[in-house]
């Protein structure tokens, strides 16, 4: 499904929005609530487009580029902290509090997702979005090795649609096309038997091996008569059979009549939305390392254009399909800022879990060096998704 340009430019916009929103609130609430003062909480870089002083002081700012936010603490090592401001500046704060002020950023993304995927599963999903195992005790069948015979030991038939006797397609060079059978011919009769749907019509097929039938079809609304001689094949129970290379005409709304839909209550609804959210998590992270270390292809890396495509076209889809692509961007941006990359979450994390286990934090120098490394990665990765975008673009 295809979007315009417009629709999936307010989609991305939307959801950057959204879901940037989310997590630099994180990080603003549990700030605020451990009692340390937020200067400016921003959604986007650059120039303002909008801002706003709030009564708590805090400075509340839209900006033009809309690829990330943050939230500006009060912290000595960015300016000069009046005497009176120093309990409430960041780096002033234990390591814990500090901690869970970078954590609040994530968690609120994954929380997100979980939300959402609650929602999704209370409103009703594909049943086999959460699949539901069934164990069948198979060990009194017998040989399990004829296949023509399992599914009546087992007491099962597979589902096969009543399919009306029309041609969809044929293969080509097939004893179909030689024939002259077209897609879109409705078999009439055949070998003198009125044929009612397609089992039938491939039943009897099956029984003319290498030997000639005449075939009366419906084309168009005319009736014509053509002589057919089906090939032959063995089967495994080595019986000759017939077959002619064409498959049935599906109708359009056969795949919507056999669609389920499932409802959960809302206690089994986020028992499902949390399974939902650890095995995307667990994939991304897969992906993320295959991509490391070179089994999985950087072509994967996806930039703002094509994020941009998949939300128009997610929301030309509609509700469900969008709020599942929010849910997943969100998760993948949880997982993605908790990696040990200076600049992001993970590698202001990874700075605070080593003062822990040391018991003073590292030095200056080595914190700026590391914010110099963060900020070369983080710009050469966004250079490759931007390239791997443009040759989707241009592909």
């Amino acid at each position: 499904m295809s979007s315009s340009p417009l629709i999936s430019l307010l989609a991305l916009i939307v959801t950057l929005g959204v879901l940037i929103t989310v997590h630099e609130f994180g990080h603003f609430w549990v700030a605020r609530r451990l009692g340390v003062r937020v200067l400016r909480f921003s959604i986007g870089f650059g120039k303002p487009l909008w801002q706003r002083r709030g009564q708590d002081g805090t400075e509340y700012v839209i900006a033009a580029l809309p690829l990330g936010g943050y939230v500006k603490m009060l912290d000595e090592r960015e300016g000069e902290v009046p005497p009176a401001e120093l309990p409430r500046a960041f780096n002033r704060q234990p390591v814990g509090s500090r901690i869970a002020i970078v954590l609040a950023g994530p968690l609120c993304n994954f929380l997100f997702a979980i939300v959402a995927y609650s929602l999704m599963f209370m409103i009703g999903v594909p049943a086999d979005d959460r699949a539901r195992v069934r164990v069948l005790d198979a060990r009194d069948v017998g040989d399990q090795g004829e296949a023509g015979l399992v599914f009546d030991r087992l007491g099962l038939r597979p589902w096969r649609p009543a399919l009306p006797a029309v041609i969809g397609q044929v293969t080509r060079d097939g004893a179909a096309e030689r024939a002259g059978l077209q897609p879109g011919d409705r078999i009439v009769r055949a070998a003198g038997e009125s044929i009612a749907d397609w089992e039938q019509w491939r039943a009897l097929i099956q029984r003319y091996p290498g030997q000639s039938l005449s075939v009366w079809i419906d084309r168009d609304g005319t009736e014509q008569t053509l002589d057919l001689t089906p090939d032959a094949r063995e089967t495994e129970q080595g019986e000759r059979v017939g077959f002619i290379g064409a498959i049935a005409d599906v109708p359009d709304d056969l795949a919507q009549s056999l669609r389920v839909v499932v409802r959960y209550g809302p206690l089994d609804a986020v028992g499902a939305a949390l399974g939902k959210t650890w095995d995307m998590s667990l994939l991304t992270l897969r992906m993320l390392g295959r991509m490391v270390i070179g089994k999985a292809s950087l072509d994967n890396l996806s930039g703002p254009l094509t994020i941009a495509q998949f939300a128009g076209q997610a929301a030309s889809a509609g509700a469900m399909a969008f709020l599942s692509l929010l849910a997943l961007v969100s998760l993948s941006l949880g997982v993605l800022n908790l990696l040990p990359v200076p600049v992001l979450d993970g590698g202001h994390l990874l700075y605070d879990l080593i003062e822990l286990i040391k018991g003073s934090p590292l030095s200056d120098a080595v914190q700026n060096f590391g914010q110099r490394i963060g900020i070369v990665v983080l710009v050469l990765l966004m250079g490759l998704a931007l390239f791997n975008d443009f040759n989707r673009l241009l592909g």
